[in-house]
């Protein structure tokens, strides 16, 4: 099924507007919660939680949707509207919280484009939990959703569009990015448990107006409950002057692909690209509606329609037609059934024509909205991405406008270099990214208009580096490949990036390195707007009880690496040890009054030399222990010792295995890591069959990256010390030991059990 005008509406679609229908109103009663703005005013008297915005109008009105009833996907659904009840207009949302821990993974907004076609498109099409393929309407589960390691939320907005509704149109983004503003507030007031993660805006086509607006919006308010991290801008239409100027050369056999067009047609646009960018320059100086819609009527005339009108595909070009069929997801919408469970207040339709002519008479299309981008990388990092067999906003435009982008780091921008972007596992590149600072451009190779609908593995592993932050960034040293010479070689002098730990990890007792009289400053995040340098007493003991008592009541832990290409559960071991102990057969690295495994200090040369760092924390496990983290696929139990994990994972037959893989060190010795992130994993000996050795930070334990409620941490110990001696390791290990050691003290801990 392919849907062909997802995004970006031309001005002959504009007339195709399907009817809408009578407003059936929810009765009050059957909405889960309804939020006003006067209880959020109400509020900020009570808890001094101040929240900027327009609120006193808003409803925000939504339920619980059962994910039996529709089979879209297992995971928590809401649904709902909010109401901007004194402009009589209903923007309609459908979010699906994460599959892998919704408590700590981000919250993602999607926006399709057009203007005025709904992001339900996007749900079911490209990067949502299901789509729709066959008469029956049975959902088919999406193995590549974006909702794998995020929750995200649909809305479809501008008003009017989808499901959404009013007795007018808006008819320019800013408009549009005010009401987003307001939905995403009353959500995050009324769900705070997603409030205090990350939050990122995505989308496509037309979108690339919506996101900068809106991500602007929400910056310009101090006061906010929106945790913007970044955004992300799929084959977008941002920059219209310079994207006109690569119209021609995209279909005259300059993009990568051939020339689809003949001389005489490229000619023809060649010759109206003068006046067109005339009339986008006026624009850009006057940002008047008549200026600007003059500008749209001549360009879309004279230089886009040339391409349209030779039949072939805007939204790839590889393509000789823009026919698709939409019936499935439109009658899935449609149904009675549908809209009930959902609470859709009227008819669906796909694109709006009313919308996309309200856009047109205020000249949106053509106005300058990149000018707000240098703001937000000044804040946020952001991403333009882009298939390369997109016609309508091509790759040769958009990485064109982000090279032409002023903004401080332009030089430092236009100097880098392209890197290869690669999938884990099988290391096939499937694109291209330029990175400097806060700004990324990829071109995704193969893919039209919608990329995660015609490469929905390659947008997903790039959507899932993004969020976790591993697009390549600033330079690293490798602190345990330095030579062990000098005493000083090796100076601490600021931790950063320990926020996401919740308990702060070892910079807890890290913080008086080196004879510093003052703690090193601590950092909540390495870049990005909503950093901040962390008290020396932070996290408050409280929150670190809390959490521990909540991690303490689960029994499974996830093992995941940063991103997530290695995703595995641990049960704990209590109950085996206890056996074993009775048998008196316990092993030694479990401690027999808790019967938790220890965390220990690993100072080896062979670690250091194969991850990088100069102490190693490792924690061990019984095979017995370990389960697959995808549940819903029976397809065998996790491996029972370390030849079958070794067999498994070298057939390479499973995706259940993720990106890992593994490196035979030794003879018998193997050493798995993440291929896509390069995260130490495991170290698993043939000799010790039932057993393995896990990386600590690995461990996503509820109370934190210390993980208390599951390992016994051998305070006290530093393993093979002797491969320290002298030079600046030995110190380093001197010193945290005895930092670990007035910390455990401070706290009451125990010293570990075999340290007496």
């Amino acid at each position: 099924m392919k849907l062909s005008v997802s995004a970006l509406v031309l001005s002959l679609l504009a007339s195709a507007n399907a009817a809408k229908g009578p407003i059936n109103r929810v009765p009050d009663a059957e909405w889960d919660h309804i939020l006003h703005g006067s209880d959020i005013l109400s509020r900020r008297s009570v808890d001094n939680a101040k929240t900027d915005g327009y609120l006193a109008d808003y409803t925000l009105r939504s339920r619980i949707v059962d994910p039996s009833s529709l089979k879209v996907d297992s995971v928590k659904q809401l649904s709902g509207y909010i109401d901007d009840n004194a402009n009589d207009k209903h923007l309609f949302f459908w979010f699906f919280e994460s599959r892998n821990d919704p408590a700590k993974d981000p919250v993602v907004l999607w926006l399709n484009g057009g203007p005025g076609c709904s992001s339900m498109i996007g749900l079911f099409t490209e990067l949502g939990p299901a789509t729709i393929p066959t008469p029956d309407l049975k959902p088919k589960r999406n193995p590549y959703a974006w909702n794998n390691n995020a929750s995200v939320i649909f809305v479809d907005q501008p008003v009017n569009t989808g499901f959404s509704y009013s007795g007018s149109n808006d008819g320019t983004s800013v408009a549009s990015a005010k009401d987003l503003y307001s939905l995403l507030t009353f959500f995050f007031q009324q769900y705070p448990q997603y409030a205090k993660q990350d939050f990122h805006i995505s989308g496509e086509s037309y979108a690339g107006h919506y996101i900068p607006v809106t991500a602007a919006e929400i910056l310009s308010h101090a006061n906010r409950n929106i945790n913007l991290k970044s955004i992300l801008v799929g084959n977008g239409l941002t920059e219209p002057l310079t994207q006109y100027k690569y119209y021609r050369p995209m279909a005259c056999g300059e993009g990568g692909y051939p020339a689809v067009l003949g001389q005489q047609d490229c000619r023809s646009m060649d010759n109206a690209l003068p006046e067109c960018q005339k009339r986008i320059q006026n624009c850009y100086q006057t940002e008047s509606a008549s200026t600007c819609q003059s500008a749209t009527n001549y360009c879309n005339s004279n230089v886009l329609s040339v391409y349209q009108r030779s039949g072939r595909n805007v939204y790839d070009i590889r393509k000789g037609t823009n026919e698709g069929d939409t019936s499935y997801v439109d009658q899935f919408l449609g149904s009675k059934n549908t809209m009930k469970i959902i609470g859709a207040e009227h008819n669906w339709s796909e694109c709006d024509g009313g919308v996309y002519q309200a856009f047109a008479r205020t000249g949106d299309w053509m106005k300058p909205i990149y000018r707000v981008v240098p703001d937000l990388l000044a804040k946020i990092p952001v991403l333009i991405y882009a298939g390369d067999a997109d016609y309508i906003c091509n790759w040769l435009g958009n990485r064109a406008w982000t090279k032409a982008l002023e903004w401080p780091g332009k030089a430092a921008f236009n100097k880098a270099p392209e890197q290869p972007l690669k999938l884990g596992g099988s290391g096939k590149e499937y694109g291209k990214v330029t990175h400097s600072g806060n700004f990324n451009f990829m071109q995704i190779y193969q893919a039209g208009h919608m990329v995660p609908e015609d490469q929905p593995e390659h947008s997903l592993d790039f959507f899932n580096r993004w969020i976790a932050g591993v697009v390549p960034d600033v330079f690293y040293l490798a602190a345990g490949l330095l030579p062990n010479l000098d005493v000083d070689l090796l100076r601490i002098t600021q931790h950063f990036w320990v926020g996401d730990t919740l308990d702060g990890g070892a910079s807890v007792y890290m913080q008086h390195l080196n004879g510093a009289s003052q703690p090193i400053p601590r950092w909540r995040k390495s870049h990005g707007e909503v950093n901040g340098l962390l008290d020396s007493d932070w996290p408050p003991q409280a929150s670190c009880q809390e959490r521990a008592a909540n991690g303490s009541s689960l029994d499974r832990v996830r093992i995941q690496c940063l991103c997530r290409g290695v995703d595995f559960t641990l049960r704990r071991g209590d109950g085996d040890f206890s056996k074993l102990k009775a048998q008196d057969k316990l092993p030694g690295w479990v401690n027999p009054a808790t019967l938790k495994p220890i965390a220990a200090y690993d100072a080896c040369d062979s670690c250091r030399f194969m991850v990088g760092v100069p102490i190693m924390h490792w924690t061990f496990a019984k095979f017995a222990q370990f389960g697959f983290a995808e549940e819903s696929r029976d397809d065998g139990a996790f491996p029972i010792d370390t030849l079958d994990l070794k067999a498994a994972v070298k057939a390479n037959k499973d995706s259940r295995f993720g990106t890992l893989t593994f490196y035979e060190s030794s003879p018998d010795v193997q050493r798995y890591y993440c291929s896509r992130c390069s995260a130490s994993v495991f170290y698993a000996v043939d000799e010790l069959s039932d057993q393995i050795d896990i990386s600590m930070g690995l461990v996503h334990a509820a109370e934190g990256s210390r993980a208390e409620s599951w390992v016994e941490w051998e305070w006290g110990g530093l393993g093979h010390k002797d491969n320290t001696i002298g030079g600046w390791r030995e110190a380093f290990g001197k010193a945290i030991q005895a930092e670990s050691e007035i910390w455990r003290i401070a706290k009451g801990l125990p010293k570990g059990h075999r340290f007496p």
